[in-house]
């Protein structure tokens, strides 16, 4: 059951950067379906992974308190990255930004936020 939900979790990341790349490729102006599909995969990614990270005990782990202060760290950096993935990526969909600087913004804080997931994962089993 566990692994499912992390195997769902990659698999929609995977398909909303998929849909992210495929986007730029094509250019502007954006495809409305792509954008679309593209937009709600981030969202059901952040929802899952929003749920999953609300029930844990942030007390918990092996009654070391660096365990409770990573976990904390790593929830504070998830929660940075989507809010910087969302506004850069409408930034760029809105236009008359510099849109390489908010690519390879996007790309850096998309970086941060699997290897984050990635750690939260691995760290906490979620």
């Amino acid at each position: 059951m566990l692994e499912s939900k992390i195997i769902i979790r990659v698999i929609v990341l995977g398909l909303t950067l998929i849909f992210g790349f495929v986007l730029t490729k094509l250019g502007k102006p954006y495809n409305t379906g792509l954008f679309t599909v593209h937009k709600l995969l981030a969202l059901a990614f952040v929802v899952m992974t929003f749920l999953q990270v609300k029930g844990l005990d942030v007390s918990s782990g092996s009654g070391s308190s660096g365990i409770s202060q990573l976990l904390i760290v790593l929830i504070i950096v998830l929660v940075l990255s989507i809010i910087g993935i969302f506004a850069t990526g409408a930034m760029m969909s809105i236009g008359g930004f510099n849109h390489n600087l908010l690519r390879i913004i996007h790309v850096i804080t998309m970086s941060t936020l699997v290897a984050s997931f990635g750690l939260l994962v691995l760290t906490f089993k979620l």
